[in-house]
């Protein structure tokens, strides 16, 4: 019979004892036996059989695969864990302990994204905070929008910085937790915290910084590195929370004037009235009822006032009132209307708290009536001229005293004085005069403070031609005094507070006809000759020079532009090579030789004088 296997089993009946011999016939048992042995056979296969369905087959070639153990299962996972192209992630397999182990890269932190939908109508920009506000469909994708604390609404759903620039309605990333890279963080410093800002998307650095109330908390992350084109962000978003969503209180219409009560029952803090604060059954109208019944029993009865045995000493109104004015009067008394109060006392003084330190301490400055000590430069009233008493000389006064009398120091006069004072020196003179002119005799009056031995004259004078008085005493040079300077005396002896020291001194003759220093110095270039000068480069000339040319090739010299009459320069071939490197001479605007052409100096170790003569011919060669 046609065998089912190895496709199928096959259904192999023994026959009974009470079949017939030939029912099946032997034959056919045998050819059914033979063709079941066959197919075994073939699904068995011999040794080393190429028939690939064969048991044989198949086993010799699991035996040429080596065994699977744990440990080769181990290795073959580590491979996938320490593979190359991890970023921001080392991984090692520790063979012994059987452990792979993962380590962020120095300075790395992981970070957890989202893809999300630009919900905002415009363009969202790396770097701007969004919160979710609405999912696209079935699909799932979170919808976003610009966050700001200026509202719960666009504050309290903030998760994240977006990583990328996204179009609206387009897709991109945000980074919910972990590090975001290559953002603005230039206004920031390392280590400063990160807030949600009031403009949408902006965020704020800086604990001094820190949004308050109306502003709505959110804490963004955490700056890693400050600079304006790669700064960082360590993003862990954390939402602050409004009174009513802590855990522990319950807010219920909250209004106006409320205060927080804890109720120890519930274990919350719950919103109270006022007037419920302390009645928490709600029952403050009816002990104000009773608080108002309690004091109408002694609204009428004058009589029954605890603590008061005697009502008769009870003061009234009108007593009061006329007991405060007469106090205040005392205090007043017949001070002026604009002192009267306290507030014009203190205006009086200032309002100085410490006015009477202010005052000790000012009186302190000023000097005693008794042989006062001045300082600084201390005025005075200035007496008339010829006032002879105690009154205080000025300067002023002592000058206008000395301008108006005869000074017994000098005079000068044509003859002698008929009746000469004590001390007093004739000066032949050949006018009687009082007032010389000052730019030839001067005389200036110095009085003198204690210990003064320098005087100080505002004319320069020539020394040796001064005339020193002391008290009118004429001083000796040299003995008495001396002249460092054209405008100092300086006392051998120092002078006592009073002395009046004379100078009479000869200062600045007249002259005419004489010439300054700047005219002379003009005068001297005029009539000096011409100073040399060497050239081997393009030269723009100056008058008053004679110009030595060595150069090796050719140049230009350039005269002048605005010469003066008489001006005079000289050219000199001092290498002898004209002839080869010629030397132009340009006019610059003016003639020369009465021409309108340059000069060519084409001779081997020409001297050329040019003199200016005017417009008319210009500069004439020599």
């Amino acid at each position: 019979m046609a065998t089912n296997f190895p496709t199928s089993l096959d259904n192999l009946t023994n026959p009974a004892s009470t079949n017939e011999l030939d029912a099946p016939s032997h034959s056919q048992q045998h050819a059914d036996a033979n063709d079941a042995i066959e197919a075994l056979e073939t699904k068995v296969g011999i040794n080393n059989s190429a028939n690939t369905s064969s048991l044989d087959y198949r086993v010799r070639q699991l035996e040429t695969v080596p065994t699977y153990t744990n440990e080769m299962a181990q290795d073959a996972s580590a491979a996938l864990f320490t593979h190359a192209n991890h970023v921001n992630l080392t991984a090692t397999y520790d063979d012994v302990s059987n452990q792979v182990i993962l380590v962020g890269l120095g300075g790395v932190a992981s970070k957890i994204s989202q893809e999300v939908v630009n919900n905002t109508g415009g363009t969202l920009y790396k770097g701007q905070v969004v919160y979710a506000n609405g999912a696209v469909g079935a699909s799932g994708q979170l919808r976003v929008g610009l966050s700001s604390n200026s509202a719960e609404s666009t504050s309290s759903k903030t998760f994240g910085i977006m990583e990328d620039t996204v179009a609206d309605g387009a897709i991109g990333t945000v980074i919910t937790e972990g590090l975001i890279e290559g953002i603005d963080t230039s206004s920031a410093n390392p280590g400063d915290p990160v807030w949600l800002g009031s403009t949408p998307g902006s965020v704020i650095y800086g604990l001094t910084n820190k949004p308050h109330a109306p502003q709505h908390l959110v804490f963004i992350g955490i700056v890693t590195r400050a600079q304006q084109n790669t700064g960082s962000i360590f993003v862990k978003v954390q939402n602050g929370f409004e009174l009513d969503e802590l855990h522990d209180v319950y807010i219920n219409g909250k209004q106006n004037n409320q205060v927080l009560r804890y109720n120890a029952t519930t274990g919350l803090w719950t919103n109270q009235t006022i007037d419920n604060l302390f009645d928490p059954a709600g029952s403050a109208a009816a002990a104000q009822s009773a608080a108002a019944s309690a004091l109408s029993s002694h609204e009428s009865d004058t009589t029954n006032i605890h603590g008061i045995a005697n009502t008769a000493d009870l003061a009234t109104k009108a007593y009061a009132d006329n007991a405060a004015s007469a106090a205040a009067a005392a205090i007043v008394d017949a001070a002026p209307a604009t002192l009267d109060t306290l507030n014009e006392l203190a205006a009086a003084i200032n309002d100085d708290a410490s006015f009477a330190a202010t005052v000790t301490t000012a009186l302190g400055t000023k000097a005693p009536s008794a042989s006062p000590t001045f300082t600084g430069t201390p005025t005075a009233p200035t007496a008339a001229v010829g006032t002879d008493t105690t009154q205080i000389a000025t300067t002023a006064f002592v000058i206008d005293q000395i301008d108006a009398s005869t000074q017994p120091g000098a005079l000068y006069q044509t003859t002698a004085p008929t009746s000469p004072e004590v001390g007093q020196i004739w000066i032949d003179s050949d006018d009687e005069v009082d007032v010389f002119d000052k730019n030839i005799i001067r005389r200036q009056t110095f009085t003198a403070v204690a210990e003064q031995d320098t005087f100080t004259t505002d004319i320069q004078f020539i020394p040796g031609y001064e005339q020193v008085f002391m008290n009118g005493i004429l001083l000796l040079r040299t003995t008495d005094y001396t002249t460092p300077t054209e405008h100092t005396v300086v006392l051998t002896a120092d002078a006592t507070a009073g002395d009046i020291i004379d100078v009479i001194t000869i200062t600045n003759l007249n002259s005419v006809n004489t010439y300054t220093q700047a005219e002379i110095n003009t005068l001297l270039e005029q009539n000096t000759s011409v100073a040399p000068l060497s050239i081997s480069a393009n030269t723009n000339l100056v008058a008053k020079k004679r110009y030595f040319v060595t150069s090796a090739s050719a140049l230009t010299l350039t005269l002048p532009a605005s010469p003066a009459l008489n001006d005079e320069i000289q050219i000199v071939d001092a290498s002898g090579n004209a002839s080869t490197y010629n030397i132009t001479v340009a006019r610059n605007g003016n003639k020369i030789n009465g021409g309108t052409g340059n000069l060519i100096i084409d001779n081997n170790g020409g001297w050329y004088t040019l003199l200016y003569t005017g417009s008319t011919y210009g500069w004439k060669v020599g």
